[in-house]
């Protein structure tokens, strides 16, 4: 593991490499021993099947002890590089279209039939 890099009451986000490709990815693990992994493999399945420029990609849900983990690409998202925030903070101006990005990505994933009640 390389660094944390996000967590939430579900989940730890971790920035990882590949140790026979070197390549960087994201790594979910549950924040708790509550937090309910059928959710986590849920949200796993969702992103591996779901292909939209807003949203990233699950690539693997290895076995873990304690449970199971889902690897995700790792990199700037769409949205920060194509407003140019992929090397400066966000600003007050830059949330309509960050939140329109957002808006993009969950409502492909609602048309193709994943919710969170999936």
């Amino acid at each position: 593991m390389l660094e944390r890099i996000g967590i939430g009451g579900m989940a730890l986000v971790y920035r990882v490499r590949h140790r026979a490709l070197h390549s960087e990815h994201a790594l979910v693990l549950r924040s708790t021993p509550a937090a309910d992994p059928r959710r986590l493999m849920l949200e796993g399945r969702a992103q591996a099947c779901l292909r939209h420029p807003n949203l990233v990609m699950a690539t693997d849900v290895p076995e873990l002890r304690g449970g199971i983990g889902l690897v995700m690409e790792y990199g700037s998202t769409p949205p920060r590089s194509r407003s140019g925030l992929e090397h400066r903070q966000p600003q007050v101006d830059d949330w309509p279209e960050l939140f329109r990005c957002i808006v993009r990505g969950v409502r492909h994933a609602h048309q193709q039939g994943w919710s969170t009640a999936t």
